[in-house]
């Protein structure tokens, strides 16, 4: 007898869910795309601006240690003068320039301009400012280099953030579609079964799948070691095994390899067996929760249950939920 992967009539509508999660993804994703588009205009922008400041601070740069160079110079020309009027014993005249502190005050002193070349302090003076522009030049691009660097890191983070969200909705999409052509997939398997289960004359068309009960000292024992075989393997909507499950696939899968069939639906195994109460129960029982029941996994003592939670998770061993709705023992 072909046992069928039967389903209720309330799983049918989950197909419908995922098509419309999917729908509320792409136009998320669409939305993302714009606002990249955007980012990355406002990041290319940023670039060029930073790249000009970068340009600009490397050409006053060598601007103003040429300038530097030249007043050094300048400042020699002049002491040299300075030098040769004092050995003509003009002492007396300019004696009083050496008590100068600094180059500033000796350029800046009206007396030592009527004693040196007029040319040569006007070049002086030209060469001075001009270096002083250098320096504020220099100051002023610094600041703006800080300001624009902080803001195109500032925008390659928010870049880098939005292109991370989008890649996860994608993923997601990506992953609800393959659930949709698993389940197509499944759904074409129990269609496949029933035209068979239909060709065979002495056999009816069942609505679920029948249980094939294991006798009384059946071993379910080993269910919760079969079942820890599986610890590790990836959730998978409408998969049943090996590599792969969902809650009720897991428990369809390792009952099975004690002789038992059970329907590929927890609301379907939830009918099944004989009813536990939270005090008797033993390892290898099942138990369901959700309202209504959504969900199934196998006691396997301790207050812990093994199950194949949701879809990005894996089969694993969790605290019994304080709120599960009934339990069985099959």
């Amino acid at each position: 007898m072909i046992c069928l992967l039967a389903f209720p009539a309330t799983i049918f509508a989950t197909p419908d869910s995922k098509q419309s999660k999917i729908r509320r993804l792409k136009n998320q994703v669409d939305s993302i795309d714009r606002q990249v588009e955007v980012f990355d205009e406002d990041y290319l922008q940023a670039r060029i601006k930073l790249n000009k400041t970068r340009n600009k601070v490397f050409l006053n740069s060598g601007q103003l240690k040429k300038n530097r160079s030249r007043l050094a110079f300048s400042k020699k020309v002049l002491q040299k003068r300075i030098r040769s009027m004092y050995i003509n014993d003009e002492q007396s005249s300019i004696g009083f320039i050496f008590e100068t502190k600094t180059f500033n005050e000796l350029i800046t002193n009206l007396d030592f301009m009527n004693r040196v070349s007029k040319s040569d302090t006007q070049l002086a003076n030209k060469i001075f400012r001009l270096t002083r522009k250098n320096e504020r030049t220099k100051r002023n691009l610094a600041q703006n280099l800080k300001t624009e660097s902080s803001l195109v890191n500032t925008l390659g983070r928010k870049k880098a953030a939005i292109a991370a969200e989008l890649k996860r909705k994608r993923m997601m999409i990506r992953g609800l579609e393959s659930d949709l052509r698993t389940y197509a997939r499944a759904q074409e398997r129990q269609r496949l079964q029933i035209a068979q289960q239909q060709t065979a004359e002495s056999q009816p068309t069942p609505s679920y799948a029948q249980p094939v009960l294991a006798p009384t000292n059946a071993p379910r024992s080993s269910v919760v070691q079969i079942a820890m075989k599986y610890l590790g393997r990836p959730y998978r909507w409408a998969a049943a095994g090996p590599n792969m499950f969902d809650c009720s696939g897991l428990t369809m899968y390792v009952y099975a390899q004690i002789g038992v069939g059970l329907p590929h639906s927890s609301r379907a195994q939830a009918r099944m067996g004989q009813f536990v109460p939270r005090g008797a129960l033993q390892p290898g029982d099942l138990l369901f929760s959700g309202s209504p029941i959504h969900h199934v996994g196998i006691y396997i003592g301790g207050g812990r249950m093994i199950s194949a939670p949701q879809t990005g998770d894996v089969v694993k061993i969790s605290p019994l939920r304080s709120t599960y709705n009934t339990a069985r023992r099959i």
